[in-house]
């Protein structure tokens, strides 16, 4: 599969617990940690991600089984304009506006 990401770095941040900067109170790691998200959701599918950086490579695996899944959909058909459910698991709970379905590009 071809796949095309565009990355778009929005903020770079940190952690100060005062006076001393957060940076200063981490575990040493051998390598770069990475967080990846998808409209503030964290992105799980099985694949690896290798991130090139100044400072060397930074690698990321997806988790699948926290991936959001679709389970059952009713009705099974129906007239445009007619609602249904989207039944499945690990759908974001904490903001139900982040759960958007397109039906032949429709919302």
């Amino acid at each position: 599969d071809n796949v095309r990401v565009t990355v778009q770095h929005l903020r770079h941040g940190g952690v100060l617990q005062y006076p001393i900067p957060g940076d200063q109170l981490t575990v040493p790691v051998p390598a770069p940690a990475l967080s990846v998200a998808v409209n503030g959701i964290r992105g799980h599918t099985p694949c690896d991600v290798d991130v090139p950086e100044s400072y060397g490579h930074c690698g990321f695996r997806y988790d699948a089984d926290a991936t959001p899944t679709v389970t059952a959909v009713s009705p099974a058909s129906g007239a445009a304009g007619d609602e249904i459910e989207i039944i499945g698991t690990l759908f974001d709970a904490r903001d139900p506006d982040n759960n958007v379905v397109r039906v032949g590009g429709a919302p």
